[in-house]
């Protein structure tokens, strides 16, 4: 009994009443499917189950391998009778196979025992009988492992239900789409009945089948589509044929350097064509679902002529050819055209509940392409397509994304030319990546709204969660995917408190991980990617830009987050304010924005630019020795502005913070001072001298609970004392013992670390801090959730950023 009973028919017909009935017939059973319908049990002793489900996937290229040479067993088990017809597999190897059919009821029968040539197909009729399971022995005639290419099951199956298959909405004039039907059964199965179902269409003169199984559109207007398979039918489909949309405007094309980038208007995809000066025909380069495309197969010196048409899922063409326009390729490379690496992204955005715009998400993806630009000193660009989806929003549960790239696939996206896919739904349950779809590119996704690291207003886009997810998402492809195939195998994850104990960080690359929490931990996450010039072709390659300066920001480019003109920059001198820290390295220079091109001492500490290890942080570089505190830092002068006095002796850290308004004050404190927030060579009552993230100290002295806690454990013994200035401003005073108590619970102490009562304080000793400050409310009732989205704060520094402080001699 073979899988096609009949040929396959398109009938053009008016429209049959629906049908309700069953329809039993031979086919090829979906296991794959059935498998995940919990209806088959797959069992081996010899082969793990990715090996057996790469033989279950409908794939005829597939490929499974058993870990030795010993005979391999394995075993198909339904959870129901079924009646199986025919069983084939074809091996790489010359072997003997054999069957054992168990029936309903236990009673057990020898279907055969054949011996096949290498590449050769072992096939088994079987009578009508139900079958409990089916039980596989192969033994190889030599000493090579097994190899398994192809395996099916014929059977008798009830289809209950007909499916037409990526059946467009609409369809220009004289465009086509495959005819595709599956049928599910009743275990569970998907099951491809092409060659076996037939279509209604109404009106009959819509559509035309082509023999290679492609319906062609033939005249405009509605036309319904049905799928039937002898007196079952599946659901009607509508299609609308329509008229070619207007042609669209000529593209923009920069040529620079060896290459030429073709900009789109419109809504993509697109169909990209280049016709040589002097050729009549244009050939078609690419589709892309970009309004950006760059041609990076053109000859230095010669001139090209680019243009563009809309298409649509299936590659027909939804508008005319666009005007062409003409660029020449420069004869030669200028000394001032650089690079940077462009690593194209693909973000879906389902707007079928979305509460924020896509303005909104695009602003937010904005932001992460500058974060990255930032903290990787521009060595890598995200180049990012957004695309919007209209719902209902494809289950993300699992975690998966295979619905996902269903729909990508029906919107044209195709290719895998893409370093990352990422997906945003309010629907998505939480953020997730690790996975790959559309031909092993990484993937993951993430939702709108969401508990964050605190983010200064106006610094991260108007959707910062997003801006977080994304990156934080970003960067597991990679650690589990680009970092690998580019070389790099220990890349930190940004679970950072788990990579530590993992020894990847801290000695990473000879670098210690002196970083605070949040925003300030993922800058140096991705900034600790060693070298983004390896990252291979498959994943990213090059942006060209115009240098003159040759200090690596560009004069003019608006594709990349910055350039000289945006950000104030003189683009024929390196070091615009004559500092001592060159242009690129000026807007680099912090954790959110840049330090000013123009002024030679940003934060007005008396130090240049150059000279000064925080640029953008008013404080001094030595923590004084004495009882009474000294000016070390001031800012910043926006809602609350901070005044931070500070010194130190033997038994104590001195501190006096004068606040604008009665506020709590919280202190992120490492007393390694080299280390930041994850990581301590210091062993103090068993955990750190890191008092960070959830164990910050809080000072309180104006609303109840009042005292010094580490995170919400109240520290005994350790007053504090307020008073006001003479223009009604507010001190709190505090001085905290060297015997401070245990820090942070949740970083990581090597096991040599020494172990000391508290704080270290002694000459030379680095201490890292950072200071952060929220008016008091009475009754707080969050009092030791430093950063509520809800209310008012401002930091000393940058926030989520420690500052070293070395303690001077006495």
């Amino acid at each position: 009994m073979t899988l096609r009973i009949y040929a396959a028919v398109f009938v053009v017909l008016g429209l049959a009443a629906h049908g309700l009935m069953e329809e039993e017939l031979v086919a090829r059973v979906d296991l794959l499917g059935w498998m995940r319908a919990e209806r088959l049990v797959v069992e081996s002793e010899c082969w793990d189950a990715r090996n057996l489900v790469a033989l279950l996937d409908d794939d005829p290229t597939s490929i499974a391998a058993a870990a030795d040479t010993a005979p391999a067993r394995w075993t198909l088990a339904f959870d129901t009778p079924c009646v199986v017809r025919h069983v084939g597999l074809v091996l790489d190897n010359a072997a003997s196979v054999s069957l054992t059919v168990v029936e309903a009821g236990g009673a057990r029968f020898a279907a055969g025992d054949v011996d096949v040539a290498a590449g050769a197909r072992a096939a088994f009729t079987l009578r009508d009988v139900p079958v409990d399971s089916l039980e596989f022995a192969v033994v190889v005639a030599d000493a090579t492992p097994l190899v398994v290419t192809a395996f099916d099951v014929h059977a008798t199956m009830t289809i209950v239900a007909l499916d037409l298959v990526e059946a467009p909405t609409s369809l220009p004039e004289r465009g086509s789409f495959p005819v595709i039907i599956r049928g599910t059964d009743s275990r569970g199965g998907r099951t491809d009945l092409t060659e076996l179902a037939s279509v209604v269409v109404s009106p009959q003169r819509a559509l035309t089948l082509t023999d290679d199984g492609r319906a062609v559109a033939r005249v405009g207007g509605p036309v319904t589509l049905m799928p039937t398979l002898g007196t079952l039918t599946g659901p009607r489909v509508s299609l609308l044929v329509a008229p070619l949309a207007a042609t669209p405007r000529a593209p923009l094309v920069e040529a620079l350097g060896a290459r030429a980038t073709v900009e789109m208007t419109g809504t993509p995809p697109f169909e990209v064509l280049r016709r040589t000066a002097g050729e009549k025909e244009p050939e078609s380069l690419a589709t892309t679902v970009s309004t950006r495309w760059h041609d990076t197969g053109v000859d230095p010196g010669s001139a090209y002529l680019y243009a563009f048409r809309s298409i649509d899922a299936f590659g027909n063409p939804t508008s005319p050819i666009s005007p062409f326009t003409r660029a020449r390729i420069p004869a030669r490379r200028a000394e001032e055209v650089r690079s940077t690496h462009r690593l194209p992204i693909l973000v879906t955005l389902f707007a079928d509940d979305s509460a924020e715009s896509l303005d909104d998400v695009r602003a937010a993806l904005d932001a992460a392409r500058m974060f990255v630009f930032r903290h990787t000193r521009g060595q890598a660009l995200l180049d990012i397509d957004v695309i919007t989806l209209a719902g209902p929003t494809p289950d993300l549960t699992g975690p998966s994304m295979a619905l996902v790239e269903r729909r990508l696939r029906s919107s044209g996206v195709r290719e895998a030319h893409y370093a990352f896919v990422y997906a945003i739904s309010d629907r998505a349950d939480g953020a997730y990546s690790g996975f790959e779809l559309l031909d092993d590119t990484p993937a993951g996704f993430g939702p709108t709204r969401g508990a964050l690291p605190a983010t200064p207003r106006d610094t991260l886009g108007p959707l910062p969660f997003v801006t977080w997810t994304f990156l934080h998402e970003f960067n597991h492809a990679l650690e589990l995917s680009i970092g690998p195939a580019a070389g790099v195998t220990m890349h930190p994850s940004h679970h950072v408190e788990q990579d530590i104990p993992a020894g990847r960080l801290g000695a990473y690359v000879g670098r210690a991980f002196d970083a605070g929490e949040g925003w300030d931990g993922l800058a140096h996450v991705y900034a600790l990617f060693p070298d983004w010039t390896a990252v291979p072709p498959r994943y990213a390659d090059i942006e060209l830009f115009v240098d003159t300066d040759g200090d690596g920001l560009a004069d003019d480019a608006p594709r990349l987050p910055v350039d000289e003109r945006r950000f104030g920059a003189d683009a024929t001198r390196i070091d615009s304010d004559d500092d001592g820290l060159d242009d690129f390295a000026e807007w680099c220079a912090g954790l959110y924005a840049g330090s000013s091109p123009v002024l030679a001492d940003t934060d007005g500490d008396g130090l240049r630019d150059g000279d000064d290890p925080h640029p953008l942080a008013n404080v001094a570089a030595t923590l004084p020795h004495g009882v009474e505190p000294q000016r070390i830092a001031s800012g910043p002068t926006g809602r609350a502005s901070i005044l931070l006095d500070a010194s130190w002796t033997p038994d104590a850290l001195h501190l006096a913070i004068t606040t604008s308004t009665p506020s709590d004050i919280f202190i992120d404190l490492d007393g390694s001072g080299a280390l930041g927030r994850w990581e301590s060579d210091v062993r103090v009552g068993g955990t750190s001298d890191v008092w960070a993230g959830p164990a910050r100290l809080a000072l309180r002295a104006h609303s109840d609970p009042r005292g010094v806690f580490v995170g919400d454990r109240l520290l005994e013994g350790v007053a504090l004392a307020t008073s006001a200035t003479a223009d009604g401003r507010v001190v709190i005073r505090v001085s905290l013992p060297a015997t401070l108590g245990p820090g942070a619970a949740d970083v990581f102490v090597p096991a040599e670390a020494p172990s000391i009562p508290g704080l270290r304080l002694a000459p030379g000793t680095v201490l890292g801090l950072a200071f952060t400050v929220r008016p008091s409310i009475a009754d707080d009732p969050t009092p030791f959730d430093t950063f509520a989205a809800n209310r008012p704060w401002t930091s000393l520094f940058a926030l989520h950023r420690l500052v070293d402080i070395t303690l001077g001699a006495p």
